[in-house]
């Protein structure tokens, strides 16, 4: 209708009527356009809000995790400190305290990352959607940080810790596990993540069979040198993770 009113007008020489017309559609395609716009930019804002909040809540969790490993990895360093004293200054500890402590230096921790926003994020190309440029450095450093890999493979493919299994009957070692293992960590439960490994515990075994092996560890040649090198990996990796790398600590303390 508008344009076969615009020939009418143009037959008629009508100028004026025209550029109304032309006015018209002009101001037709801009609103039209305008309000499209706006819902594409409120869409965006909408999905931007959603998965920032998302990328926020793992983030969080992992704040904690990356707490839960400074705790737990200093309780595995106190027990590695323990053994040797022992080894270096002669039944510093009974034999009791000695497998006690001498297993728990074995243990490690598994690195899992709460990851599932990021990843879709990164695979989507949709990083541009998170506007808070702090949360959004935060991510990218903490899921390319490679020393939380680093802490699980060192630990894994620890030399004492082979020693250790192989020196040790599977019986104690399960009493060991059941008994004086890990305890578990409430995620974002901050108080638990405290002495989660080090902790009072007893064993049902009797003293003689416990001493029988621990006599075996300790005459060893190799378990002193073992246990130095892993308390030395171990110590630069905690000093590192509570010194170093602000981007991250600063990032995820801002999150608890």
């Amino acid at each position: 209708m508008l344009f076969r009113r615009v020939l009418d007008n143009l037959s008629k020489q009508n100028w004026l009527a025209v550029v109304l017309d032309f006015f018209i559609v002009v101001l037709g395609i801009f609103v039209g356009l305008q309000v499209s716009n706006w819902n594409e930019e409120r869409k965006s804002n909408e999905q931007s809000s959603i998965m920032s909040e998302r990328l926020r809540k793992d983030l969080k969790e992992e704040a904690w995790n990356y707490q839960y490993l400074i705790e737990y990895y200093s309780d595995v360093k106190n027990n590695l400190e323990k053994v040797i004293s022992d080894l270096e200054h002669d039944q510093y500890l009974n034999d009791e305290e000695f497998i006690i402590a001498a297993y728990r230096a074995t243990q490690y921790q598994i690195d899992y990352r709460i990851s599932a926003t990021f990843d879709e994020l990164r695979a989507n190309g949709e990083l541009k959607l998170i506007k808070d440029e702090i949360l959004l450095k935060t991510a990218i450093h903490v899921y390319n940080f490679e020393l939380f890999k680093t802490l699980r493979t060192n630990g894994q493919n620890s030399k004492y810790r082979e020693l250790f299994r192989k020196s040790v009957p599977i019986t104690l070692q399960d009493e060991l596990l059941k008994q004086c293992g890990d305890k578990l960590a409430q995620t974002l439960d901050y108080k638990t993540i405290v002495n989660s490994l080090d902790y009072p515990c007893k064993l049902k075994s009797s003293k003689e069979s416990i001493k029988e092996i621990v006599n075996i560890l300790k005459q060893n040649k190799e378990i002193l040198g073992l246990l130095r090198l892993r308390y030395s990996q171990l110590a630069s990796n905690i000093s590192s993770l509570t010194k170093y790398y602000p981007e991250i600590r600063n990032g995820l303390k801002a999150l608890r």
